[in-house]
């Protein structure tokens, strides 16, 4: 008997580091019975084994989720052997997982813009504002420090943006890293300095948005903005399960437009 594929999964950290983004999936899509909600707390490895799980699962139709783009790679090797999972990473921005874009031979989507271009936007938004930047790693998740000293950056520590002269300090690393150091960098704030928080070093966090007025601080963030990005998917998902799209369907029917990289004024984009 041919197997029922009458599964959703979200895979999305609910717990860890990154749960600010797992908090993103709409209530009523978690709530749903036709979904599998599952925490695999944005940590590779943990993503890895429930995509190996997920894709010997006769009943998955499809998967949504893997914010953490290196889970998200590993877990397209599993999604990949299978064949049979349709696969959405709404907030991978990996360049190798970005590739996927909307792939119809595996029926992948995958729709952020890639850390690549998250660097150009960065280093654009600088020179338009006129003078320097660095940047300090308060965590090495993901690829953007590498990334950005590709590009000719420069990284340093905490301590010597503050001892320093440039005018931005580019904040490369995780929410509750940014936290952490949020005295230190709002001291740079009040000193005049620009700090700018990448898409992880934020999540929207509004206390850090409106911290001294909102004034000397942007972030980075998409548009369309990865809270639609990621309701688009869940969207998507189950329209294609209900519709039994293939591979090439699933793709096909991906109509979001593509997203793109800005960095904007932080309160303003906490509205």
């Amino acid at each position: 008997m041919t197997p029922v594929r009458d599964v959703v999964a979200v895979v999305v950290p609910v717990t860890g580091p990154r749960a600010a983004w797992g908090a993103l999936v709409p209530p009523e899509v978690a709530g749903d019975d036709g979904v599998r909600l599952l925490d695999d707390r944005a940590d590779p490895a943990r993503s890895a084994d429930l995509a190996a799980e997920l894709a010997r699962d006769t009943h998955v139709h499809a998967v949504v989720g893997h914010f953490s783009s290196l889970g998200a790679r590993r877990a397209l090797e599993s999604y990949g052997r299978s064949g049979a999972v349709r696969v959405s990473l709404p907030l991978a921005s990996a360049p190798d997982v970005t590739v996927h874009h909307q792939d119809r031979r595996v029926g992948v989507v995958a729709p952020m813009p890639s850390d690549r271009e998250q660097v150009a936007a960065v280093r654009r938004h600088v020179a338009e504002q006129g003078g320097d930047a660095v940047a300090v790693v308060l965590s090495e998740h993901g690829a953007l420090p590498r990334l950005w000293t590709e590009a000719g950056g420069r990284v340093v520590t905490p301590a010597e943006a503050a001892a320093g002269s440039e005018e931005h300090v580019v904040v490369l690393g995780e929410l509750d890293a940014t936290r952490a150091a949020w005295s230190t960098l709002s001291a740079l704030v009040r000193a005049g300095r620009r700090v700018v928080l990448s898409d992880d070093a934020w999540v929207g966090a509004a206390e850090l948005a409106h911290d001294a007025g909102g004034v000397g601080v942007d972030v980075v963030t998409t548009q369309p903005d990865p809270g639609a990005i990621v309701r688009a998917a869940c969207e998507h998902a189950r329209a294609s399960l209900r519709a039994g799209c293939g591979a090439s369907g699933f793709a096909d029917s991906w109509s979001l437009p593509p997203a793109r990289w800005v960095v904007t004024d932080a309160a303003g984009a906490c509205g």
